[in-house]
């Protein structure tokens, strides 16, 4: 278990019940909510605000996409997609490699209300996500992962782009 310190804090009564309540209704204990909540704030929200990310509903984004041609899509996701999460990787944990690009993109798809699963798969890893916003959105993700996975020396197989889902398996190269 990692050191822990005890602190103690006033908010006001209606905040109080409101967080009681929730955790009460997620079967949590408030230190765990309030942990996982500023753990949460440290290790993405405060940088999400600094590097300009903003938040736009899934059906928003759906319908821009439905707008665009794929070519449009992959132009987007190697661009401006990849150089935003580049620049996560780099401000967010001081450097750009794959640890900290996987890092960033599992925040980024947590936070942006994406389910996935990161699966190991042998000496690979195995993306799947549940996105319900259109294979156009398949295609952003995919397009914006494989370019960066590939500059650093990563590559993308057995992928499967979907109306509603993703998946991928990540994998180095054989290097002699």
């Amino acid at each position: 278990m990692a050191d822990s310190t005890v602190i103690s804090f006033r908010i006001n009564e209606k905040t109080k019940q409101a967080l009681e309540d929730e955790c009460e209704l997620k079967n949590v204990s408030v230190n765990s909510a309030l942990n996982k909540m500023v753990d949460n704030h440290l290790k993405w929200e405060k940088f999400a605000q600094e590097i300009g990310l903003i938040f736009v509903t899934k059906a928003i984004f759906r319908e821009l996409l439905t707008k665009m041609e794929d070519s449009e899509i992959k132009i987007l996701a190697t661009t401006i997609c990849r150089s935003a999460l580049k620049n996560a990787a780099v401000y967010m944990r001081g450097e750009f490699n794959y640890e900290n690009l996987i890092e960033v993109i599992d925040m980024w798809l947590s936070h942006s209300h994406i389910p996935f699963r990161r699966i190991a798969v042998n000496s690979h890893e195995k993306y799947i996500l549940q996105h319900d916003l259109g294979e156009k959105y398949s295609v952003y993700i995919h397009t914006s992962v494989t370019t960066l996975l590939s500059e650093l020396g990563y590559l993308t197989q057995k992928s499967h782009l979907e109306e509603q889902t993703l998946s991928f398996e990540i994998s180095k190269p054989f290097t002699d």
